[in-house]
């Protein structure tokens, strides 16, 4: 019968909340946090109209336009269009983590662990744990939407109405629960833990490039993308409904085929079985580079295609994106650029390369952090119980990280070049400019390295640090000159810190200065990793 393959599904639920309370409970207030206070903020940061108009102006230029998404309600630009528009789509993005996040550590994660193989020997249906993590993530979505909706309509701000804060909570909470349908698919497709979160984060990725591709270039582009289509909600000025009705539907059909997929499969297998191995290992596996590199090749032919696609992508809207920056004399202003020179090009190609690098800083992050995975699973006790040192292995670890980081920059800066130079005929720019400008940010992205090696050598249990360290970096980069924060807060960020090549040229000393202070955070951490208990 169909209700025995959801047996036990009540049950399994309480044990999801019970097993993810603190999970939740501090994502939900960090998201609610996050809102409320920009919303604030953005009211004591633009009370009249004038300011207001000021930024919708800003919002013609293409680098905003890519990071934020398509500007409307211009003509008069409220605070709810505004405040929509400066950070519903980060917000998106963050409720979308948290949910891939939640579904792979309870579905696959659980699964693999061995946890799901345990409790369906009990009177459990086959299905019970798809739903209940449906059930769970749908909840904690329904209950950020009207905690997000409520809140801002209680603030009882111009133009941030009870509608508007309405929609914007409703567009959080679905478009979490489409990523969570759609990892929730990947799930069953794929064996592995680390393939499916990987490929779950790609698909989130992707669907943010092909919305910026899109926003700057073709409409019809844009709604291919999740986020591009859900941002069509155009909350706080139309309150369209129908990208929120698209959401819904497709999270129902990734949802069913979850279902179906799980209820054919075997337990511990997905739907693409894994290939088998060698008998015998190759000699490229005598020590643990060799080892490291096999774990991660995957992953890293991954983000180097994916690189080369969004450079040559990017590369392409160069002639479109200066003729918008051109036209946009408020930007003139801005940058203190002649419309007929190249610098304002140059000034656009420094932002989206300091863009990429930071985006380079996450494979380079869950490189080191893998080792701290290997620990939990026991697997590097099989390891160190051999003639391998604890430090020779963090070794093996730091040198792919380095390799990672030194790679993606080299291809993003050439694709971005190739592309670029063949639509930019007037203004060209060398390839060694680029390549100086791209490597520039090599020396921060080993900063957060560093910090993610003395982590995991001391206190492995707040590797979480190390990414929030990261998503602020990111945010005072793009968002601290507008919301005018104090000059300390944004040098805490390296990348704020690295020089613009093409204006400034390269600042030798500066980057001499980041190699030290990674150097000495990586040695902490190697003579942590030496000394302290493992899975500690």
């Amino acid at each position: 019968m169909l209700k025995n393959l959801f047996n036990n599904t009540y049950t399994y639920i309480r044990f999801v909340l019970r097993k993810e309370r603190v999970f939740i409970i501090v994502w939900l207030i960090l998201l609610w946090v996050i809102t409320i206070g920009q919303a604030q903020m953005f009211g004591d940061l633009y009370p009249t109209q004038a300011d207001r108009q000021i930024v919708a102006e800003s919002m013609s230029n293409p680098v905003m336009v890519a990071m934020m998404g398509k500007a409307y309600g211009k003509d008069n630009y409220s605070l709810g269009a505004l405040m929509s528009q400066q950070s519903l789509l980060f917000t998106i993005v963050a409720v979308a983590i948290m949910n891939i996040l939640i579904v792979n550590r309870n579905l696959r994660g659980d699964e693999e662990a061995g946890r799901i193989e345990l409790i369906r020997s009990k009177s459990t249906g086959r299905l019970f744990n798809v739903l209940a993590t449906t059930i769970v993530c749908v909840g904690i979505n329904i209950l950020l939407s009207l905690l997000v909706g409520l809140s801002l309509t209680a603030l009882n701000i111009e133009s941030i109405n009870f509608v508007g804060s309405m929609m914007f909570g409703i567009v959080l909470g679905i478009s979490g629960i489409m990523f969570a349908a759609i990892t929730a698919c990947i799930n069953q497709l794929l064996t592995n833990s680390k393939a499916s979160l990987g490929f779950s984060f790609a698909i989130l990725g992707i669907s943010y490039f092909v919305r910026a591709i899109g926003d700057i270039g073709n409409e019809n582009v844009a709604v291919l993308s999740p986020l591009g289509w859900i941002m069509r909600a155009q909350v706080y000025v139309e309150n369209k409904i129908w990208p929120v009705i698209l959401s819904i539907v497709i999270s129902v059909v990734f949802i069913l085929l979850a279902f179906l997929i799980n209820s054919k499969r075997d337990l511990g297998i997905g739907l693409f079985h894994e290939k088998t191995g060698r008998d015998s290992g190759s000699v490229f596996l005598h020590g643990p580079l060799g080892l490291v590199v096999k774990i991660l090749r995957v992953e890293y032919l991954a983000w180097i295609i994916a690189y080369i696609i969004l450079g040559i992508s990017f590369g392409a809207m160069l002639e479109e994106i200066r003729t918008q920056l051109e036209s946009n004399g408020l930007m003139l202003q801005i940058l203190a650029c002649d419309s007929n020179s190249g610098e304002l090009l140059y000034q656009f190609i420094n932002v989206i390369t300091s863009i990429f690098a930071m985006i380079t800083t996450i494979p380079v992050i869950t490189t080191i952090i893998k080792i701290r995975e290997e620990e939990i699973t026991n697997r590097i006790e099989c390891l160190i119980s051999k003639s391998i040192t604890r430090r020779k292995l963090l070794s093996a670890f730091l040198i792919c990280s380095i390799f990672i980081s030194i790679v993606l920059q080299l291809i993003f800066a050439v694709s971005f070049w190739i592309s670029g130079n063949q639509v930019i005929g007037d203004t060209p720019f060398e390839l060694s400019d680029m390549l100086k400008a791209a490597c520039a940010f090599i020396p921060a992205i080993w900063i957060i390295a560093g910090a993610a090696i003395a982590v995991i050598g001391l206190i492995p249990r707040i590797t979480i640090l190390v990414w929030a360290f990261l998503a602020y970096s990111f945010f005072v980069s793009y968002f601290g000159s507008m919301l005018n924060l104090d000059k300390w807060m944004m040098k805490l960020s390296p990348y704020v810190n690295v020089p613009n090549t093409f204006a400034d040229g390269t600042d030798w000393i500066k980057l001499v200065v980041f190699i030290l202070i990674s150097a000495i955070l990586t040695i902490v951490g190697y003579l942590g990793y030496g000394k302290r208990d493992l899975q500690a």
